[in-house]
């Protein structure tokens, strides 16, 4: 089960997700993102190619944005902000991103030791899960907590 998305395959689809994600493409909606972790690599991806992307017109939006670290919170969507894009949400518990409804995917770039945990809880929640190449080293246990 895996469905291209912004030219990158996404795991862990259902067909109910792919379904929805497919009505949002017809009906030119935005596909809502939130990023969890902001350290290098969650910045890094956040400046190139996410924010270039929405520039683009990908479909994309980030509507939320996590990371333990407040401060790296505010400087992320400061820097949506600034790119001409509305203000995401600023959370510091990824608990309570996943607890958005109108989100539809999230992007993981925490720690290499969280990110089966969030990955887990994020497919529980729903979402789309998108992560670091590194964390298919947990592929057997994301698959049997899915």
């Amino acid at each position: 089960k895996r469905i291209r998305f912004c030219g990158k395959f996404l795991p862990g689809i259902t067909f109910g997700q792919h379904a929805k994600l497919l009505r949002r493409s017809a009906m030119k909606e935005n596909i809502k993102i939130g990023i969890i972790g902001l350290g290098q690599r969650g910045d890094v991806m956040l400046e190139n190619p996410i924010i270039p992307m929405m520039k683009n017109g990908a479909g994309i939006e980030i509507t939320a944005v996590c990371d333990l670290l407040p401060d790296r919170v505010s400087a992320a969507a400061e820097k949506l902000e600034k790119a001409g894009f509305p203000r995401p949400a600023e959370l510091t518990d990824y608990k309570e991103l996943l607890k958005i409804k109108e989100l539809d995917a999230v992007y993981i770039a925490v720690s290499w030791e969280a990110h089966a945990e969030v990955a887990v809880a994020a497919m529980h929640a729903g979402k789309y899960v998108g992560l670091e190449a590194g964390a298919y080293a947990y592929g057997k246990l994301l698959l049997r907590q899915a």
